[in-house]
């Protein structure tokens, strides 16, 4: 599954915006979405992969 690279994202999402409220939910079949505030900053399904650390 994709739990371990959620929890290292979420990880430096927190450290770098200790105030962040960081949650994860299952979504659709081979899905990883990075929203902020309702915007999609990334998604894997557009993009062909995952987030590097640069891009989010």
């Amino acid at each position: 599954g994709y739990a371990p690279r959620y929890q290292e994202l979420a990880n430096q999402i927190k450290t770098a915006v200790p105030e962040a409220e960081v949650t994860g939910v299952v979504g659709r079949s081979s899905s990883f979405e990075i929203m902020v505030d309702g915007q999609l900053l990334f998604s894997k399904l557009e993009s062909g992969g995952f987030p590097q650390e640069n891009e989010v």
